[in-house]
């Protein structure tokens, strides 16, 4: 049972992670807010919150990660 059930969400959460990953598209202008996103995420995760909150900033923040990764591979700027 357990495993039917891990296998049912793997499948409907999988597609919408990779939907969101691929939705972001790299250049000068969404790159130019990325570490000023990372900031202020990191800002947010020194306050007091909910595990849940908790969870979709560290969520929020490997992705502006990845997206400043991005940035850095096509040479564009990654602040302001």
């Amino acid at each position: 049972m357990l495993k039917k059930l891990l296998i049912i969400s793997c499948i409907v959460l999988l597609p919408v992670t990779i939907v969101n990953a691929s939705s972001y598209k790299v250049n000068k202008v969404s790159c130019s807010y990325v570490q000023s996103n990372i900031a202020s995420t990191k800002d947010d995760m020194r306050v007091n919150y909910t595990e849940a909150k908790g969870e979709r900033l560290r969520a929020k923040l490997q992705l502006l990660k990845e997206q400043r990764r991005d940035c850095k591979r096509k040479k564009f700027a990654t602040y302001q």
